[in-house]
C-alpha cells in the first residue's frame, strides 16, 4: 500500500457553500476541503495535504494556516456545517511546472502524524525479525476510489476497532508478540504479553502465521466498548500465513474454530459509495461507543499496481470531530 503523500492533483469541480458566502467546497480524489471563495477553480493544479499531516511551523507561517491547526497537525474541521477534510496549497511554493501525481511531502518538511503509545503499555523491545512483518498501511479509500470501482468481486466492510494495533506471530517454534512496529520481549508487565496470554496464542497460532487485531478497554483508549476497568478485549482482523493474508472467508473460519473474536462484518455485497454510510454512527461491538470508522476489502485478497493491496478505511467524521486522534 502507497505510503503518505502530499500530492499535486486537479481539482476536479467547485462546488458552492450552502451555509458561507465567502466558501467554496474544492473537490480532490474523493475528498471535500473548504476554500476561500473565488480562490480555485476546476482543473486548477494545487498540492493536496491529507488529514493527520504534519506542517512544519516555517511552512505553516508561511501559507497563513497555523492558527487552523491542531499542534501543527491537519485535522477534520466543521465549517459552518460541512465537513473539511485536508488542506489545499498553492502549487506555486513548489514550482507550477511540478506533475500531477508528484509528492512534494519531502520538499515542504510535511511529514505523517503517528500517536504515541503509553510507555506504560510497551515494554522491552526485541531485535528484528524479519518474517514478524508489519501490518498493511491501509490507506482512506477516499485516495482510491477508481480502483473499487472498478471491482468484479464483493467487498466485506468490517468495523474499525478504537484501540492498539496487535501481532501475534510464531517462527521456528519461537512466539512473537508486539505493536504495529515493534517486537517485544516476553513479560506480564507490557499488554501485549497479557493479551497473548489471555487469549491462549501459544495454543492458537500455528507456525509461519501472523494474528493481527486490536487491544482494546477503558485502559487501552477512550472508547471501552463496554468492558470494566482493567479488562482487556482482544479481536481480531487479519491473518498471515507462509507469507500470504488469508482471504476473509478464511480469516472468520479460522476464529470460529479457534475461539477467537473477529471484528464485526458490517456489510458484504457490491461496492457502491452507499457503503460510506457504515463508517458512521454507533458500534456494533458491546456498549455505547462511538463508530471510528470501517475497513473495506475485497472478499477474496487481491493487489493493485497503483495501490498495493486492495484494502481501505473511511473514518467517521464524528469520530474525527471528538478528538480522540491522538489517543490512536
Amino acid at each position: 500500500m502507497s505510503s503518505f503523500k502530499c500530492e499535486v492533483v486537479q481539482i476536479r469541480a467547485i462546488l458552492p457553500h450552502p451555509n458561507a458566502d465567502n466558501l467554496e467546497l474544492a473537490m480532490v480524489k474523493d475528498w471535500t476541503v473548504a476554500v476561500k471563495k473565488g480562490t480555485y477553480k476546476e482543473g486548477d493544479k494545487v498540492i493536496y495535504v491529507p488529514i493527520d499531516a504534519v506542517l512544519p511551523l516555517e511552512l505553516s507561517d508561511k501559507i497563513g494556516v497555523t492558527p487552523y491547526l491542531s499542534k501543527q497537525r491537519v485535522r477534520t474541521a466543521k465549517m459552518r456545517g460541512l465537513y473539511s477534510q485536508g488542506l489545499i496549497i498553492d502549487i506555486g511554493i513548489v514550482g507550477a511546472d511540478t506533475e500531477i501525481g508528484t509528492d512534494v511531502s519531502a520538499i515542504l518538511g510535511i511529514t505523517k502524524y503517528e500517536p504515541p503509545i503509553p510507555a506504560d503499555l510497551l515494554g522491552e523491545v526485541m531485535a528484528y525479525e524479519s518474517r514478524f512483518k508489519e501490518y498493511t498501511q491501509i490507506e482512506h479509500v477516499e485516495n482510491y476510489a477508481g480502483i473499487l470501482t472498478d471491482m468484479d468481486d464483493d467487498v466485506v466492510v468490517t468495523e474499525k476497532i478504537h484501540g492498539v494495533n496487535a501481532r501475534f506471530g510464531r517462527f521456528d517454534s519461537e512466539f512473537f508478540a508486539g505493536s504495529h512496529t515493534l517486537s517485544l520481549k516476553d513479560s506480564d508487565s507490557n499488554l501485549y504479553w497479557r493479551a497473548f496470554n489471555q487469549y491462549r496464542m501459544r495454543e492458537i497460532v500455528q507456525e509461519d502465521m501472523i494474528v493481527y487485531g486490536e487491544i482494546y478497554g477503558s485502559g487501552v483508549q477512550k472508547l471501552n466498548y463496554g468492558l470494566p476497568r482493567d479488562v482487556i478485549g482482544f479481536v481480531v482482523f487479519d491473518i498471515c500465513k507462509d507469507s500470504r493474508y488469508l482471504n476473509w472467508n478464511d480469516i472468520v473460519a479460522f476464529c470460529k474454530s479457534t475461539g477467537l473474536a473477529v471484528v464485526p462484518e458490517l456489510y458484504r455485497g457490491r461496492w457502491t459509495t452507499d457503503v460510506l454510510k457504515f463508517a458512521e454512527g454507533k458500534t456494533a461491538m458491546a456498549g455505547d461507543n462511538i463508530r471510528e470508522g470501517i475497513v473495506i476489502r475485497p472478499v477474496t485478497e487481491r493487489y493493485d499496481l497503483s495501490a498495493g493491496r486492495v484494502i481501505f478505511k473511511a473514518v467517521n467524521k464524528a469520530f474525527l470531530m471528538k478528538d480522540y486522534g491522538d489517543l490512536r
